[in-house]
């Protein structure tokens, strides 16, 4: 099997707290475009969390980030009804117990973008109180909270908002989060890389 030696994505937020833009595009985009295959053979992974994506690290900047563990992954053919899934990340399709589908995973990385960009989650109970939590997710309600929020471009909150919209609905899929225009940040960075990698080609010719 492939070795991944960075670690994983929670080890990552803990020691660097937040990303830049930049560096959250980049894991974001790595993450959809793992969904997007996912879901188009409509298998939904249902455990989409930091500790389950692993890193590649060079320069003190991520490279990779890949998606991890299947061990809750399912092949949809109707909706899905068992409650599973970690609480911070969880759907709120799931607690409702109305059944759901594939975009429980836009849902759960719509969780960790938010995260990665300010360095905690968007739904959180203050005393720790699970019922509060889930009362809080059922609601869609969280916030761009200042000051962390206020560097933060609204091109990535507007991306946020419809990858955490409660209703599944008008949640974006992951190929609608691909599409986003937030998202040239990593495909500009990508075209930077290649185009210094060429020059250093002709240089050297």
């Amino acid at each position: 099997m492939e070795f991944i030696k960075g670690g994983d994505l929670f080890d990552a937020i803990a020691s660097a707290v937040r990303f830049s833009e930049e560096d959250a595009s980049i894991m974001v985009s790595h993450l959809c475009h793992a969904l997007a295959y996912l879901h188009s053979h409509d298998i939904v992974h249902r455990d989409v969390k930091p500790e389950n994506l692993l890193v590649q690290i060079s320069d003190q900047r991520i490279q990779c980030l890949k998606l991890a563990d299947f061990g809750l992954a399912q092949i949809v053919t109707e909706p899905l009804y068992t409650v599973c899934g970690t609480p911070t990340y969880v759907a709120p399709e799931i607690l409702a117990e109305v059944g759901y589908g594939l975009k429980i995973d836009v849902w759960a990385a719509g969780v960790i973008l938010y995260i990665l960009l300010c360095g905690f989650p968007p739904f959180v109970s203050t005393d720790n109180e699970q019922e509060k939590l889930f009362e809080k997710i059922l609601c869609g309600q969280y916030e761009f909270t200042s000051p962390y929020w206020d560097s933060i471009s609204s091109s990535a909150k507007e991306l946020i908002l419809n990858m955490l919209q409660a209703q599944p609905e008008l949640r974006f899929s992951a190929e609608d989060v691909l599409d986003h225009s937030w998202l040239s940040i990593e495909k500009d960075m990508h075209l930077k890389v290649s185009r210094e990698v060429k020059d250093e080609i002709e240089e050297m010719e």
